[in-house]
């Protein structure tokens, strides 16, 4: 696990370097937490809030447009509608995001895709029990779409920044659904709100 997690960190540092040297314009970093509700699709499953927390760069591509990778540990947790029971799973994803900002203001859209490295599998929790659901698959790949809001601060290159988005699973998380038809698979969806602060 540890040798995974540092080929993923490795991953992410090589796009960020990448992407710097090939910005028309100073590079911009930062962290970002936030909350996620999480939903599986063509399942009988509810939305439940989990925690989402990572690092992102910014890089200009002129004035309007700008590119930027992120990597965030998201738990994603979903209530099944007839037991109470919850499934959680943790994912490393790493989403690569085109920016617009929208004329002089200070909002941007966005949107891109992104891939998803399950931690440990997936758990279905209930009160008094703990079972690892098997079969479960290590990558999955979604799209993400979104909105931002940028806050400047008082500290030279320094901002806060209000960001809502919505990612959809492209392919089935469950190896024991692969037969399932693609557009019935059981796939992620959900929506996140993060606030983040740019560092330097």
């Amino acid at each position: 696990m540890k040798n995974y997690c540092f080929a993923i960190v490795l991953v992410f540092a090589t796009l960020l370097s990448s992407f710097a040297q090939s910005s028309t314009d100073k590079a911009h970093f930062g962290i970002q937490s936030g909350v996620g509700w999480s939903d599986m699709t063509a399942a009988a499953y509810s939305n439940k809030t989990g925690f989402v927390g990572g690092l992102f760069g910014s890089f200009n591509l002129g004035k309007q447009f700008s590119i930027q990778p992120e990597l965030n540990l998201q738990l994603q947790r979903i209530g099944y509608e007839q037991l109470p029971i919850v499934v959680e799973s943790k994912y490393i994803n790493l989403p690569i995001l085109v920016k617009y900002r929208l004329g002089l203001t200070r909002f941007s859209v966005f949107a891109g895709p992104q891939i998803g490295f399950n931690l440990g599998g997936a758990h279905a929790i209930s009160e008094d029990s703990k079972e690892k659901i098997e079969n479960y698959k290590s990558i999955n790949f979604s799209g993400v779409a979104g909105i931002d809001y940028k806050i400047a601060l008082p500290s030279k290159d320094k901002s806060i920044i209000i960001k809502a988005q919505h990612y959809t699973g492209l392919t089935d998380f469950v190896q024991y659904f692969s037969l399932v038809p693609e557009d019935k698979g059981y796939r992620y969806s959900g929506f996140m709100l993060l606030v983040g602060l740019e560092i330097f």
